[in-house]
């Protein structure tokens, strides 16, 4: 019964383990209620897969500083050796422990107990190059989770306003579909009595049809962009959310040159090459130690007995020190390895500032050419609204044909619809300049 009792024990156990490790991951988060942009960058910053897992990698950069700063402090270990045999051997402990510890072992039951301590005395800057190069890597990572923080939050702004544009569309092919109605309403009792020919009739019923078709395109536009947005946030599709801000105009910069020069120095991608410039001139450092004798201080204590003889107890103190003779060329190519890459990172780091500053450029001009556009959709929808208002007065008072406010309402139908592209285009274009002169995502704000 006992070992009956043990076995259910050790197969619960066994099964628990089992159950944590294959447990769900964590589901997306469900968000409702009226949202507006700040916060929906905000819940992207959040719930983001992609900015946790960044964080994971900065999380893990950190450990490696650590491992390598552990490697410039005193070491120590203890090792047990119980053997026997009918020769002299030499033993070595266990692999991964250190100091590692190595005994002659007899041609007799032994029973060895040895305490090593070791302390790297001079390395010719090999460890002081591994943690720079370690803490330059940290930096760098860390810099790479402020660029990742920064495409999340330009990818969820557009998201954002893709959303708001494809509502506007909506809204105006309601409007649109509403003025077909009325239309068909109008010219229905002037058929009926007799004062329009029914071609006119059937062309309502055409645009009509038209205008609903376009208005159900509309509310498919507005699904999908929510679906991106939501994506993106990384929060779950069945999130009901609404959007509490609309697409407004916005002024544009006009000075450049400060712009080039704050994108230089706050993009977190040039912050980032430059920790990596030091992270490769510190790998640099370390090839070139290995040309440089290593030097460490050790100290041993040893307690052993074997059968047949008395018990043996002594200790050492001392420096060890190395320096290699020959290598084929092994570590001459590892400087010239290393060197080469330090000249790629160094010209890595000039190509990415040509390309901040063609970003900047480039989103000035867009930004420049969206803010004309509104201006130009703007005076456009004034004179369709003038035009449709004109054509309709004159068919209605029976002084012009079926065709002009028809023409009229289309016109001011796209000079709407032009209108709020300009407005998504000019905030999309802002975002991206935000985005290419690196300005730093704040949380909580």
């Amino acid at each position: 019964m006992k070992r009956l009792a043990v076995f259910q024990m050790a197969l619960t156990l066994a099964l628990s383990v089992c159950a944590r490790s294959q447990q769900p991951s964590p589901t997306p988060r469900v968000v409702t209620g009226p949202l507006s942009l700040d916060q929906a960058v905000q819940t992207a910053l959040r719930e983001s897969p992609l900015l946790k897992g960044q964080s994971a990698e900065v999380e893990a950069a950190s450990a490696r500083l650590r491992q390598a700063v552990a490697g410039t402090r005193l070491t120590g270990s203890t090792t047990t050796h119980l053997t026997t045999g009918d020769g002299t051997n030499m033993v070595q402990g266990p692999a991964g422990v250190m100091p590692m510890d190595m005994e002659m072992i007899g041609p007799r039951v032994t029973l060895n107990q040895n305490v090593s301590l070791l302390f790297p005395l001079y390395t010719g800057g090999r460890l002081k190059s591994q943690v720079q190069a370690a803490r330059s890597a940290l930096g760098a990572t860390q810099q790479d989770a402020e660029t990742v923080r920064q495409s999340v939050a330009l990818d969820t702004r557009v998201a954002y306003r893709q959303v708001l544009l494809a509502q506007s569309v909506v809204e105006i092919y309601e409007a649109l579909v509403k003025d077909e109605e009325e239309r068909l309403r109008v010219d229905q009792a002037q058929f009926e009595a007799g004062k329009i020919p029914r071609v006119n009739l059937l062309r309502d019923e055409a645009d009509l049809a038209d205008a609903r078709q376009k208005l159900t395109d509309a509310h498919r536009d507005v699904t999908l962009a929510l679906v991106d947005l939501k994506t993106v946030m990384g929060v779950a599709l069945e999130s009901d959310i609404t959007l509490s801000d609309s697409l407004q105009p916005s002024p544009a910069p006009v000075a450049a040159s400060p712009l080039h020069e704050q994108a230089l120095a706050q993009r977190p991608e040039l912050k980032a090459v430059a920790e990596q410039l030091a992270a490769a001139q510190a790998r640099l450092g370390v090839t070139r130690s290995t040309f440089k004798p290593q030097v460490n201080t050790v100290a041993a204590a040893d307690w052993r007995t074997q059968r047949g003889l008395s018990n043996d107890v002594g200790a050492t103190v001392g420096l060890v020190a190395s320096l290699p003779l020959w290598d084929g060329g092994s570590r001459s190519a590892e400087v010239a390895e290393a060197q080469a890459m330090l000249e790629k990172t160094r010209q890595d780091e000039q190509q990415l500032r040509l390309a901040i500053a063609q970003q900047v450029e480039t989103a000035l001009l867009r930004l420049g050419a969206a803010t004309q556009n509104v201006k130009t959709a703007e005076a456009a929808v004034a004179a369709a609204e003038e035009d449709y208002r004109l054509a309709q007065l004159r068919y209605t008072a029976g002084k012009g044909l079926n065709l002009e406010p028809l023409d009229a309402l289309v016109t001011l139908t796209r000079a709407k619809t032009n209108r709020v592209q300009a407005l998504f285009e000019q905030n999309v274009a802002l975002d991206l300049l935000t985005r290419a002169v690196g300005t730093p995502v704040e949380a909580g704000k």
